[in-house]
């Protein structure tokens, strides 16, 4: 299939590489985003999905009698990193009644080694589990998505060969480049930057695909409709909200935790009640801390923290 080469890994976590593919609406835009990324900029990766694609959805139509219009075709290529840990498939944005296929291809073909495919209840015990044989299909109904999750495992002792899996399922929501100026916007980045990818471990030369001059809408299952850089921007804001409370919490001083909040309510990312009131605590039992261990003692009291020395004998 045609390859991407900046989405084999969206971020530097040591997670399975993916590729992303749909089948076009007949009004031309994109099945999606299925909401997987740890970056949104990356739900323009998706690309048209090629022939042999379209030919799967068709034998899954005339199989199961169901509708596929999106891809994730993942590569598990090492025994112990490549995994997907126990989780539902989000699901708020497929058609009703929806269930995902899992096609399974394995390095060597019959003579290779699958990987385990497993369910497991609420108390995280594996009530199924089978390794996927190659060129097999395994359909997980929403039902079961909902009530169960389901994991691929790291491999135990057994010979490794890699794994790919291409992951099927029908989503309504869709993504679509406007056509009106008024939708040309760029992303207002107030952390991510060239210099903080690298601090997260991106790759000098990871071509980042900032929202610059964007006009992707997205309309939601229930109709509604976002701007990619609405997501971003939300996004950013988070992200600013947490430097700042870090900075605070770092120089022990409630003056700039009580901007930090105040910003965040006024930016619409406001913590609760219970997270304000831990951060404060937080505070108070660093500077106790510090306190302890430079000698002193600190009180509480309505207007903040009251250092002391301690006396000497």
């Amino acid at each position: 299939v045609p390859s991407n080469s900046n989405e084999e890994r969206v971020s530097p976590r040591k997670s399975a590489p993916k590729r992303e593919f749909a089948i076009r609406n007949p009004d031309g835009s994109m099945p999606g985003p299925y909401v997987w990324r740890q970056f949104q900029e990356g739900y323009n990766w998706v690309q048209d999905a090629p022939p042999v694609l379209v030919a799967v959805a068709a034998i899954i139509k005339d199989t199961f009698g169901e509708t596929v219009n999106h891809f994730i075709i993942i590569e598990y290529d090492d025994p112990k990193i490549t995994v997907a840990n126990p989780h539902h498939d989000k699901d708020d944005q497929w058609a009703d009644g929806a269930s995902f296929f899992n096609l399974s291809f394995v390095e060597g073909g019959a003579t290779g080694t699958p990987r385990r495919f497993q369910i497991l209840n609420k108390a995280k015990q594996v009530v199924w589990e089978r390794a996927l044989a190659h060129n097999s299909c395994l359909k997980v109904d929403g039902k079961t998505n909902r009530e169960f999750k389901h994991a691929v495992p790291p491999r135990k002792d057994e010979a490794h060969s890699k794994r790919w899996s291409i992951v099927c399922r029908h989503l309504v929501s869709t993504m679509k480049d406007s056509t009106d100026p008024a939708d040309m916007r760029s992303a207002n980045y107030l952390v991510t930057s060239p210099q903080s990818l690298q601090r997260w471990g991106f790759a000098p030369d990871f071509a980042f695909p900032f929202a610059i001059d964007c006009a992707s809408i997205i309309t939601w299952k229930n109709g509604t409709t976002t701007h990619l850089c609405d997501l971003i921007d939300l996004r950013e804001k988070c992200f600013y909200r947490s430097l700042l409370k870090n900075q605070a919490v770092d120089a022990r001083d409630f003056d700039l935790l009580d901007a930090a909040l105040t910003w965040a309510q006024e930016n619409g990312v406001g913590f609760p009640a219970s997270s304000r009131a831990y951060y404060h605590d937080k505070i108070r039992r660093l500077l106790d801390s510090d306190a302890a261990t430079k000698g002193v003692t600190t009180e509480a009291s309505a207007a903040g923290p009251v250092i002391k020395k301690a006396r000497q004998d």
